[in-house]
Order: structure tokens, then sequence, then C-alpha cells
């Protein structure tokens, strides 16, 4: 029981605060809703000093002392926040799987708007191992962004370039050859060029994207970029029959069967070649 100005009040009784009052020293007692406050100016609690007799903390300075703190918290986070962004959008951001020594250059470029950005130099020499894992992890991360794939569908699609390119060589010709596209554009099944082994008007298109666009046909910029053009135009139906499966097996078949078009799936090597990205 306290007796403020005359009167008895119990803890836990809402006591008004004026704007004077903030500046006194205070005590704490409950109140609903974690509410604070202190007795106006005359307080006569027995056993608490008047406010001429302390110099103890006021109420106003431990609020503002939070919200200095809140202040600084919330500052750091926006800061935080669009270094992220910046990076994100400029091409700042340069993961493990852009490391690209099978290139002349190590340029990387946001080009494709996707969430890793790929290398616009010019391959010049087969992709190893490593390398193949690092530039498939980095399509899976961007399949999976630009069209809203699981893990397991942007797998799919990857095994099915993995398996055409010789592991993921944006340079290759059919038969093996890294560099330019050959001058060939047949639609003859002979004359395959690139990440997803484009044949005929396909594959004058992807050489049409890469001049348009300022990149090299051979970059993984430009072959991703390309990849990307079709999935959003003229083979949208690939990326519709992915996303109605559920397994990264089911995945590859489908993208396949829709994308590709094989008369040879070789379906064993493309399911072998989802496993080396799988354990990527």
């Amino acid at each position: 029981m306290i007796s403020l100005s005359g009167q008895q009040h119990r803890a836990g009784d809402l006591l008004s605060v004026s704007s004077a009052t903030l500046d006194d020293p205070f005590f704490m007692y409950p109140i609903p809703n974690r509410m604070i406050c202190n007795a106006p100016d005359d307080y006569t609690a027995t056993g608490h000093p008047q406010p001429s007799q302390t110099n103890g903390p006021t109420i106003r300075g431990f609020f503002q002392a939070i919200n200095d703190q809140l202040a600084q918290m919330e500052q750091l986070t926006q800061q935080v926040i669009q270094q992220f962004d910046r990076n994100v959008n400029s091409g700042g951001y340069t993961p493990r799987a852009s490391s690209n020594a099978h290139t002349n250059g190590s340029e990387m470029s946001p080009n494709t708007g996707s969430a890793v950005p790929l290398s616009t130099a010019p391959q010049t020499a087969a992709l190893t191992s490593e390398q193949s894992k690092q530039t498939a992890h980095a399509y899976v991360s961007n399949l999976m962004h630009d069209f809203h794939l699981t893990k397991d569908q942007a797998s799919g699609i990857v095994a099915n370039l993995w398996h055409e390119s010789g592991g993921m060589n944006s340079g290759i010709n059919q038969g093996g050859a890294i560099g330019e596209p050959s001058a060939n554009n047949a639609d003859n099944d002979a004359n395959g060029y690139g990440i997803a082994q484009w044949g005929g008007a396909r594959k004058q298109r992807e050489e049409d994207y890469a001049r348009t666009t300022g990149l090299d046909p051979s970059s993984q910029a430009a072959n991703y970029g390309y990849l990307k053009q079709e999935l959003q135009t003229t083979q949208s139906g690939a990326i519709e029959a992915v996303k109605s499966t559920n397994s990264a097996q089911a995945a590859t078949q489908a993208f396949c069967n829709v994308f590709e078009k094989p008369q040879d799936p070789e379906m064993n090597s493309r399911l072998n070649d989802l496993q080396q990205i799988l354990n990527a």
C-alpha cells in the first residue's frame, strides 16, 4: 500500500504521469501491460526519498537510453539490407561458383537479373571437374530464383545441361571443340552448340542473343541468359513440365522429353550426371 497525496494506492493501480514527473527519480511496481510510471511530484511513499534528495535515474533517461539503442539497431539493420541489395544488383556478390579458371578473364555480369552473376568472358578451355560442379551450383541457384523451382526440380534441368555440354561447358561445339560456335547452323543433330547443344535456328538465336546483349556466345552469361529467355517464352512448357514433378529424377526426365527431345535420351547417363550435381 502506497500513500500518494493523501490517497491509498495498491501496486498495480494506474497512476497519471505528468511531463514534469518524467525527470523525477522513479520507482517501479507491477502495472498491467508492462507500463512503468512514477508518482506525481508530491508523492509521500514511505521509505522513498523525495526527488530533491537523490540523483537516481529518471524515467526520461531510462526511455531515452532504450530509444537510442533501438535507433542504432534499426540503422544497422537498414545498412545491412542496403548493402546486400547493392551487392546482388550490382554483381558485387561473387559466389564460389563464379570462379572461372577456364576463361581469359574474371568479368562478372548481372545482366541476366538472376541470383548468381555468371562470367561474361569467353570459354577457351574445357572445365575441370571442380569448375563443372561450381558452375552447376550457380545454374541451380539461378533457376530456383528465376523460375521458383525446388532444388530437385532445378537440379533435374541442370543434369540435362551437364549431359549435353560435357560438364557445363558453355562454349562447346558438338564433337567437343571449345570456343566460338561453328559456322554450320544446319539443324541436323550434328552442329549443336553451348550448354544445351542448341542446333539450327535455336543455335542462331543464341548467337543473336549474345550479339544484342554485348556478350561472347561462348560465355556462361550468354548461355544462361538465352536459356532463361527460351524458358520464359518458346520453351515455357519445359518449365511447366518440370514444376509438375516431385523428385530430381522425374524433373530430369521431364526436361529431357520436353526441352531437349533427343533421338536417344541416354537417360541412365543423365541420371548419373544428376548425382554429380546433387552431391556437388
